[in-house]
């Protein structure tokens, strides 16, 4: 979203300036150590600028939007994993075994 705020401060949206975006994010998270993350940052970055192309007086705001819906979204999912009741271990049974596979 960095790149994306940088770019919409100095030029409108373009298709060349998404693919290019695109292409330094992926650049960024291999020379990160983040390979697995070239994806999240190839959908985020087109999304912000699809949004930014779609309402291009506000273009500049899209970004930080983004970060606000994901500070938020986190928020939400956190609070829902704290509320969530953790899983318990039940022992076996009295007199029960567990089962033994043997070699042949």
């Amino acid at each position: 979203m960095t790149l994306c705020f940088v770019y919409l401060l100095f030029l409108p949206f373009n298709m060349w300036g998404m693919s290019i975006l695109i292409g330094l994010g992926a650049v960024a998270m291999f020379w990160l150590g983040r390979p697995d993350d070239v994806v999240t940052t190839g959908i985020t970055t087109m999304v912000v600028m699809v949004v930014a192309a779609i309402s291009p007086h506000h273009a500049r705001m899209q970004p930080i939007f983004c970060v606000f819906d994901t500070a938020i979204g986190t928020g939400v999912g956190l609070i829902g994993a704290l509320m969530t009741p953790k899983a318990t271990v039940r022992e076996p049974e009295c007199g029960t075994r567990p089962a033994r596979s043997f070699p042949g």
